[in-house]
């Protein structure tokens, strides 16, 4: 039987068929953890301030090549300084202004697997 090496309460707060909540496991553990990193402004966190670095105050700055880099550079460091269960690949920030909007991919590499992972998201005002 394999074991779980991370776990984390889904955000959804789904019930299990026995009234549990459910809970992420392993790399899923590890998506929750930087969804809450990417999603969390600094500061609002009760009891940890300094926790996370979102980079909400970018998205109303020119939609540009520059400012993907500083949106890159944010997060990078957040997830860095936040969860050490990862190596990060890499961080391709594709500024789309039309639509006010970053269309980013993040790929990392699970430490305890050494399994790659890709996470697409959007960030947009």
């Amino acid at each position: 039987m394999a074991t779980n090496v991370y776990s984390d309460i889904d955000m959804e707060l789904t019930r299990s068929s026995i009234g549990d909540i459910t809970k992420k496991t392993d790399v899923n553990a590890i998506l929750n953890s930087i969804s809450n990193i990417m999603e969390t402004m600094r500061g609002s966190r009760r009891m940890l301030p300094e926790f996370a670095d979102n980079p909400t105050s970018l998205l109303f700055e020119p939609v540009d090549e520059r400012t993907a880099a500083r949106i890159g550079e944010i997060l990078i460091d957040s997830i860095e300084i936040w969860d050490d269960r990862i190596n990060i690949n890499g961080l391709k920030i594709q500024p789309v202004p039309d639509k006010n909007m970053y269309i980013c991919r993040l790929s990392m590499t699970v430490k305890s697997s050494n399994k790659i992972e890709t996470i697409d998201f959007i960030l947009r005002s």
